[in-house]
């Protein structure tokens, strides 16, 4: 008699031993898995801070291809997008420029609703600079504050539509 309890008793301790040790390890496995949910969101906006990036260049080399526009670089940021340019010699960014512009954006990405254009250098160079940023991966928020003065600047210029 005293075989079968001892028995018993080792065969439940065994029993229990497995049964713990089987839940410890899904403990882990679902860690593991939330760890790589967050990774995924994580690409997801990436992602979608490239597809903008890459959107954008398509718009500016699709303003460069305009006669008269010499080089364009641009920002997409949510609703809007900021489109500056350095037109070529001789040549102005006119109300009528500015249209054509605004038809180019408006025909690559039906998205936007707001176009800030400017041809004043020292902002091409800030967009130009933003845009590479965002290139190399840098995120569009840390840009938030710098493109809203920018925005609010090209609003002020003269003949701004």
């Amino acid at each position: 008699m005293k075989g079968k309890k001892i028995k018993v008793i080792v065969s439940t301790f065994l029993a229990v031993f497995l049964v713990f040790i089987m839940c410890s390890c899904q403990k882990n496995e679902v860690k593991v898995e939330e760890e790589d949910n967050e990774d995924v969101s994580t690409n997801v906006a990436a992602s979608k801070t490239n597809e903008f990036v890459e959107m954008a260049e398509n718009i500016a080399d699709n303003v460069v291809d305009l006669i008269g526009v010499e080089d364009a670089t641009a920002i997409i940021y949510g609703e809007d997008i900021v489109v500056a340019v350095e037109m070529s010699d001789k040549n102005t960014l006119t109300i009528g420029m500015k249209g054509m512009i605004k038809d180019v954006v408006m025909n690559n990405d039906n998205m936007i609703n707001n176009v800030f254009i400017t041809d004043d250098a020292k902002i091409f160079e800030k967009v130009d600079t933003i845009e590479q940023n965002l290139i190399k991966g840098e995120d569009i928020k840390n840009y938030r504050e710098e493109i809203n003065k920018i925005k609010k600047r090209i609003s002020s210029e003269k003949n701004n539509e």
